[in-house]
């Protein structure tokens, strides 16, 4: 059994290996298909060429046999009509009686080997020559056709029953058979006549002439089709992958050029030989080469006059700017003695200088870059800071037209600002960002959400409403990619949903590898319908799913004492 155990692994581990080579080869042979134009070319042309040559054999062939055989049958009956009458004459006055049938009938035979037949030597020669070699057969049929009591002269169980009947029936016909032999199965025509003689009952004459001498013939014609075919399909294959590449090469060269040119060197051309279809193509590459150089040159000196005059204006305005700044500085010392007016003149004067001396070192930044001397980094900014500077240089005015500004600022703030009135601020521990781009420093072992409840529903006027409570920024398929890349391989979740969104949720969690562990089905009160439920997944599918249910108040509009026990911790309000 460890032997059998051994053969077999190797025997798999081969397999694998064949297996992983074939798709090797198929991964190559496919990518090799889809970038050369004249590997596609050539195996197109050696497929519908093959698939010619297979039909046009196959048609030459057919011909082929069909006249070799015709020709052996027209041979064989007239053979069999010097035969006939040579046997005929053979018979004449012959001995009828039982007992020297069979000496008769062999005599007549015999006759068929010798040239005294009634017919021309130059006739019976023709028809030799075109039939073969013969064995013939004669026999006396009994009355009624029964074969038991049919005297025969040679193997007269290879003639064909058919082909009896027809001849005891007074005519002459052919037929094919196949015949066990020492050398084994040989196929026979076979040619059947009735001979007319003094004798009763009738006299057969049957003659079987081999088709050996056809049949290598036709092998002769099979190989010679079949090596002439391969050759033609080799040849227009070599003709073919001659005809592309003239095609072919030029296109390769552009494809080159326009890379090297793709590359930053714009001297680039290709060469313009003749005056065919690739020479023209060759002429409006270079033409378009040349016009794009020199659009580039142009881009380029426009960009180095640009970045001249940012750098020449940046350094001019550092003078002037340094002489306001002191004035501004000056007036801002003093702006408790001028009124209340002038005062706020000053200070946004230099609210507005230093968004100058920022804006001017930006400016100097850039140019720095287009320079080359620095590199370009992203940093992060608060931009709420910014929202509310930009709101504080125009509290004045917003106070004298008697309007308002509110800033609706992200509600990560007011989060942050929740959880630490919280008791359990210690452990919980908020990220700003897309939770569907953000990576987690760790795996979570319970993953708890209330994700956006609505789909195509109704929508709210305020857009913080409607991103917090409809799924147009974040889907549940979204949402289950999020928890399958953050939850640890034996971690559970649990989520909120609507009561008619629940099933589609499970389906959705189904085809994720998540199985639901347990189910609650919160109403309002008990006359009200399921409005709510809590869904708890995991990886590992579960025999039994508990199913419960959750008023939130009575009848009387009182909170139910299982919903105090469940939410005593967690809200406030109980």
């Amino acid at each position: 059994m460890k032997l059998v155990a051994t053969v077999v692994h190797r025997v798999v581990r081969t397999a694998r290996r064949v297996a992983a080579e074939a798709v090797r080869r198929w991964v190559v042979f496919g990518e090799l298909w889809r970038r050369s134009l004249q590997v596609r070319v050539v195996i197109s042309t050696l497929a519908l060429s093959t698939a010619v040559v297979f039909v046009l054999g196959m048609v030459l062939q057919n011909e082929i046999i069909d006249r070799l055989v015709n020709a052996k049958q027209q041979a064989a009956i007239a053979q069999t009509g010097v035969a006939q009458r040579t046997v005929a004459i053979a018979l004449r006055g012959a001995d009828s009686s039982t007992e020297n049938l069979p000496f008769t009938l062999a005599a007549a035979l015999a006759t068929l080997t010798t040239a005294s037949t009634t017919a021309g030597p130059e006739a019976q020669a023709a028809a030799s020559s075109a039939a073969g070699a013969f064995v013939p057969v004669l026999v006396q049929s009994a009355p009624g056709g029964a074969d038991a009591a049919a005297v025969p002269v040679g193997p007269y169980q290879n003639i064909p029953q058919s082909l009896r009947q027809f001849v005891q029936n007074g005519q002459s016909g052919y037929q094919m058979t196949t015949v066990a032999t020492p050398a084994g199965q040989q196929i026979f025509l076979v040619v059947g006549a009735p001979i007319s003689t003094t004798l009763s009952p009738s006299i057969q004459l049957y003659l079987m002439f081999s088709m050996s001498s056809e049949q290598n013939t036709i092998g002769v014609v099979q190989e010679d089709l079949i090596l002439g075919g391969l050759v033609l399909v080799l040849l227009l294959a070599g003709i073919t992958n001659l005809v592309i590449r003239q095609v072919v090469r030029p296109v390769r060269n552009a494809a080159e050029i326009a890379e090297r040119f793709a590359e930053g060197h714009l001297d680039e051309r290709m060469r313009v030989i003749g005056e065919d279809d690739v020479a023209r193509l060759a002429e409006s590459y270079n033409q378009m080469a040349e016009s794009i150089q020199a659009q580039i040159h142009q881009l380029e000196d426009f960009g180095q006059l640009q970045r001249r005059f940012t750098s020449d204006v940046s350094h001019e305005l550092r003078t002037p700017l340094t002489t306001v700044r002191m004035a501004a500085d000056v007036l801002h010392a003093s702006r408790e003695q001028f009124p209340s007016g002038l005062s706020r003149s000053t200070e946004l004067l230099v609210d507005e200088l230093d968004r100058f001396e920022a804006l001017l070192g930006d400016l100097l930044e850039i140019s720095r870059l287009d320079a080359g001397v620095e590199e370009l980094a992203s940093e992060q900014v608060d931009v709420r800071g910014l929202a509310r500077s930009s709101v504080n240089s125009v509290h004045g005015l917003v106070e004298a037209t008697g309007t308002s500004i509110e800033l609706d600022l992200p509600a990560f703030k007011q989060l942050k600002e929740n959880i630490g009135q919280s008791k359990w601020k210690e452990e919980l521990k908020v990220f700003p960002g897309d939770v569907r781009h953000f990576n987690f420093p760790h795996k979570f072992d319970f993953i708890i959400t209330n994700p956006p409840f609505y789909e195509r529903d109704l929508e709210a006027d305020s857009a913080a409403k409607n991103l917090a409570r409809h799924s147009s920024e974040l889907t549940l398929a979204e949402l289950l990619t999020v928890i399958e890349n953050n939850l640890s391989p034996e971690g559970t979740f649990g989520i909120l949903l609507p009561y008619h969104r629940a099933q589609y949720f499970e389906r959705l969690a189904k085809d994720r590898h998540f199985y639901l562990r347990e189910r609650l089905l919160v109403r309002q009160t008990p006359r009200h319908d399921l409005f709510r439920a809590v869904l708890h997944f995991s990886r590992h599918r579960e025999n039994f799913v508990p199913d419960s249910e959750l008023s939130i108040q009575d009848e009387q509009g009182q909170y139910t004492d299982e919903f105090v026990e469940l939410m005593r911790d967690y809200y406030l309000k109980l």
